[in-house]
């Protein structure tokens, strides 16, 4: 910097300034798995909730979703887009290290989905994921281990399940998941479950608790979990009587996933 008197008068000052520049760092994609089990899984599924793991995603506090003027869950969250195959999911949550989203319904009957991050403008490097027709995984009150611990379950009078909360046998519980894939109607992305717009998911359903096949008649819904995005699956269920007490099992087949 050159310091000049007024009018040119006196000898101008010279001040030394350094200036320390760091390269612009954009975001960086470690791993995406399924947004409820947090398992790895053979693939991701069209409507799937997906959570993306890296670094610079997003803002350094998480953002949670707003939903626009057509009541739809956004693309855009806090500057960070998601794309598969160069499409928008809707964004459920942003933060630097992690990003929750739902696979675009347009992935359905492809091999293979091509995912970028975008934050602030800057897009990642490409990661590419197989694509399965289901990929069901349940929710749990922790994540801490993937497809393991207490599920994101509730009982018939709403009280969520626990060690301390048992279901009753014969009761009916409401299970949550995400990865039921393709729907009757169609899947539309960022579209909010309502009681008018419920769907059902396209492959037959099975549940398992505590090691017994629930029979057809006890299985008493499989669809959209109305209040939640699509994507977001509840299922209904009938213990059966003879269900052991403790904690049980609870296995989801939809397809073959």
């Amino acid at each position: 910097v050159t310091v000049t008197g007024p009018s040119g008068s006196g000898a101008p000052a010279v001040i030394a300034v350094t200036l320390n520049v760091t390269a612009a760092t954009g975001p960086a994609i470690s791993g995406i798995v399924n947004g409820a089990s947090f398992d790895v899984g053979n693939g991701v599924a069209p409507g799937q909730i997906v959570s993306v793991f890296g670094s610079n995603l997003g803002p350094a506090t998480g953002q949670s979703l707003t939903l626009d003027a057509a009541g739809r869950v956004p693309t855009t969250l806090a500057s960070t887009r998601v794309f598969f195959d160069g499409v928008p999911a809707a964004v459920l949550f942003a933060r630097a290290d992690q990003v929750n989203c739902v696979v675009p319904y347009a992935v359905r009957g492809r091999a293979t989905t091509t995912v970028q991050l975008e934050y602030n403008g800057v897009r990642s490097a490409s990661t590419v994921l197989n694509v399965a027709d289901t990929a069901p995984g349940i929710f749990t009150l922790t994540q801490a281990t993937p497809g393991r611990g207490q599920g994101a379950i509730l009982n018939s009078n709403n009280v969520v399940n626990s060690a301390t909360t048992p279901a009753a046998p014969g009761s009916i519980i409401s299970i949550y998941l995400t990865g039921e894939g393709a729907t009757t109607p169609a899947g539309v992305d960022g579209e909010v479950a309502t009681a008018g717009n419920l769907r059902r998911p396209i492959a037959p359903v099975s549940v398992r608790v505590g090691g017994i096949l629930i029979p057809a008649a006890d299985l008493i819904y499989a669809g959209s979990a109305p209040g939640l995005v699509l994507g977001a699956m509840q299922i209904n269920v009938r213990l059966p009587a003879n269900v052991p007490a403790g904690a049980v099992p609870i296995d989801v087949t939809i397809g073959q996933g």
